[in-house]
């Protein structure tokens, strides 16, 4: 079978497959959950002696990225706000970086979280940590934008 015959047959068997989960499954969560980080998931169970491993964000990172959108939002509307009124509290050089930076790692955010809302199949917290890393890289910039205004 030709190359690309075998790559559509594989494309058609694994979306046909992720249809046939099941739907209720003990870890799974939905993706409004994911960044107050509500429900973990066990990657390992041992029934005889209770022993888990369980992947669970770390709280001091995950929380404070999950507001970092909305400081980042609140933030813009407080400069958009100020420079209609003729009050540059920011040279253009940090306003140029803090809109490109914020709309490629929000862009990189919201590509990454929203497609998971109308999925109907089983989701569980680790399909989140593509977007998460976007909004730390967010956190880390808004913390050092801060600093620098400062």
């Amino acid at each position: 079978m030709p190359f690309f015959e075998k790559f559509k047959e594989l494309q058609f068997k694994m979306f046909g497959a992720s249809k046939e989960l099941q739907k209720d499954h003990m870890f799974s969560s939905r993706p409004e959950q994911w960044p107050l980080m509500k429900q973990g998931v066990a990657y390992w169970l041992d029934r005889e002696s209770n022993k888990q491993i369980f992947c669970i964000g770390n709280p001091l990172v995950w929380w404070p990225a999950s507001l970092t959108i909305l400081v980042y939002f609140g933030l813009l509307g407080v400069y958009l706000l100020r420079r209609r009124r003729a009050f540059y509290d920011i040279d253009e050089e940090c306003w140029q970086k803090y809109i490109f930076v914020g709309c490629l790692l929000l862009g990189g955010y919201f590509l990454h979280y929203l497609p998971f809302f109308p999925t109907e199949h089983t989701l569980f917290i680790h399909q989140y940590l593509p977007a998460l890393l976007f909004n730390i890289l967010l956190f880390a910039f808004l913390t050092q934008h801060v600093l620098d205004i400062i």
